[in-house]
């Protein structure tokens, strides 16, 4: 019980049903969950943190004290759940839903995405970007 969190005292609130062949102890419980953005904002945290980037290079941000850590300076973050913006922070940028296009052939060299679905046919009209790496090569 210890290894699914639970206490000895929720033994009597055990159900036994039939699991295919056996019988298996059964256990209900409601659990508190977590919003969008605190979830997002785990996984984002733990991708980067597993990143398999040899070399880091060090850069600072614009208020001239905090240091970032990443590949390249990262310049942007959009996190959209259809048309809202999702509050994430990464790399020390908060989300929005600007981003640049190609710095030569963007019609506009600031896209704002109206909606998660709406992310790669924008970029690829406004920002003249190839979203999909598929469909870059």
């Amino acid at each position: 019980l210890a290894a699914v969190g639970a206490a000895p005292e929720v033994v009597p609130q055990l159900k036994r049903l039939p699991d295919g062949k056996a019988e298996a102890l059964f256990w209900d419980s409601v659990q508190p969950g977590a919003t969008l953005a605190q979830g997002l904002q785990k996984a984002l945290d733990e991708t980067l943190a597993k990143l398999p980037i040899p070399k880091v290079m060090t850069y600072q941000l614009a208020d001239g004290w905090t240091d970032v850590k990443f590949v390249r300076p990262a310049h942007g973050l959009v996190a959209l759940h259809g048309t809202e913006v999702v509050p994430v922070r990464a790399l020390g940028l908060t989300s929005g839903r600007t981003t640049q296009g190609h710095r030569f052939e963007a019609a506009q060299a600031t896209v704002s995405i109206e909606s998660a679905d709406s992310y790669a046919s924008q970029l690829r009209e406004q920002g003249a970007v190839i979203a999909s790496f598929a469909d870059r090569r």
